[in-house]
């Protein structure tokens, strides 16, 4: 999974152990969502006169949660906004750095929602320590009106993936694509677990309820979108490609639902309507 979206979800799931009270959660920098940031910082995003201006906010995860449990914020949610291009889709796209479509977080606080997005920039490629990336969250939006949570339909997108990854497994190993099928094997697999899976840092232990555990181990082991040597740099002729195409947006899709739908999950708290 690329690391944009990696870092969005561990900031939502680990930010909302935080904000209900849980104490001992590292996240910054010891997470490896962080391994690679020369910097992970929290900037208003202000118009002044006919520019845009970044006003500091936090210079880092921890005092980010710190401050909006401070302002008595009572939890996160991610929402991912499809950016979709009649010549460049979110599949194809999410090979790029901001790629994949606009991945939000929404904290919710006692004025409304405010909604944080990063912007990735690479700083010294030299970096001894390869953190070559400075990152920076601006707060796009205040005190918007919160909506109600969505109910997540952890069953038939449990269905929906489980059907998916059987047709991407059953394309895969008629063109003897091994690697993939093993990550399509891997997802499916998981899936089925009757315990939690590893998570691989995106949840905690024991946060999210099982099936939502299920979900996002299957969804990390079945991406295997990006550029070059990733799935969507394979091409096919005739009905290969049209059913290629079909399998590969419907994973995407899928995915993306299921990862959004069971981090959210991590929020526990009472949204306020206003």
């Amino acid at each position: 999974m690329q690391g944009t979206i990696f870092q969005v979800l561990v900031l939502v799931t680990h930010g909302n152990a935080v904000l209900s009270g849980g104490t001992g959660v590292a996240i910054y920098p010891q997470h490896s969502a962080f391994k690679f940031d020369e910097f992970v910082k929290f900037v208003d995003i202000e118009q002044a006169g006919s520019d845009w201006v970044e006003k500091p906010f936090a210079a880092n995860p921890t005092d980010w949660l710190a401050k909006l449990k401070s302002q008595k914020c009572s939890g996160l949610r991610v929402e991912r906004v499809s950016t979709d291009k009649k010549d460049l889709s979110d599949r194809m796209s999410v090979a790029f750095v901001g790629g994949g479509g606009r991945w939000l977080i929404e904290a919710i606080c006692p004025g409304g929602s405010d909604f944080w997005e990063a912007g990735w920039k690479v700083g010294n490629k030299s970096h001894p320590q390869q953190k070559i990336w400075q990152v920076t969250y601006g707060r796009i939006a205040k005190h918007r009106p919160t909506a109600a949570a969505r109910t997540a339909d952890l069953e038939g997108l449990t269905s929906s993936l489980r059907q998916t990854l059987q047709q991407a497994l059953g394309f895969a190993q008629k063109h003897e694509l091994a690697g993939f099928a093993e990550a399509f094997e891997a997802g499916a697999s998981e899936l089925a677990s009757n315990s939690e899976p590893e998570l691989r840092g995106l949840a905690l232990p024991g946060q999210l309820p099982l099936a939502a555990s299920r979900l996002l181990a299957a969804s990390q082991s079945a991406w295997v979108f990006g550029g070059m040597g990733s799935w969507n740099d394979l091409g096919f002729d005739g009905e290969d490609q049209r059913q290629y195409e079909v399998i590969s947006d419907a994973l995407f899709r899928t995915i993306n639902a299921s990862l959004v739908a069971s981090a959210n999950l991590s929020f526990t708290g009472t949204e306020r309507p206003w």
